[in-house]
């Protein structure tokens, strides 16, 4: 992702990794100073696209959450775990295989095609408040230790 936006003429990249506190390096990737939290919300937020790889252990990394909630355009690599309901391509991400070339047409479409970035935009700003804004999540735990819950493709059934 980061090689094709660095790549990409028509938009100005930043971003990249922070050194670790192992040492352990990214490479032509790596950032030279850490951003605040509002600097890194603000320019979140500004971005005209967002990415999103799932973290160690395939599990979701926290930016998949924030991108929801900040209604961001989201191409993102195949997810592996569940969530409250799957993300759909096109209505609340657009999935691609992690391919340069995918990423790269991914964004171009994204780009140049700005009713389908709002579609994302919207459609994950959705899905943020119908399933993973607090309030959902807490009625969802209450849901569970009294009834049935649907999970989309399982149901966990409360034991008497």
């Amino acid at each position: 992702f980061m090689d094709v936006c660095k790549n990409y003429k028509m938009i100005t990249f930043e971003g990249g990794f922070v050194s670790r506190k192992d040492g352990y390096s990214f490479g032509k990737h790596m950032i030279s100073r850490r951003y605040s939290f509002s600097e890194y919300l603000t320019k979140t937020q500004k971005s005209a696209v967002s990415f999103n790889t799932p973290a160690v252990q395939q599990c979701h990394g926290w930016k998949l959450g924030e991108f929801l909630a900040l209604g961001k355009a989201i191409i993102s690599t195949k997810l592996s775990r569940s969530l409250p309901y799957p993300l759909i391509h096109g209505e609340h991400v657009h999935f691609v295989d992690g391919s340069f070339e995918e990423i790269n047409a991914a964004l171009s479409y994204i780009l140049d095609n700005p009713s389908y970035r709002k579609k994302l935009e919207h459609g994950a700003r959705n899905y943020y408040l119908t399933y993973l804004q607090p309030t959902q999540v807490i009625k969802r735990i209450l849901q569970f230790s009294t009834k049935l819950i649907d999970y989309g493709n399982a149901t966990i059934e409360k034991k008497e």
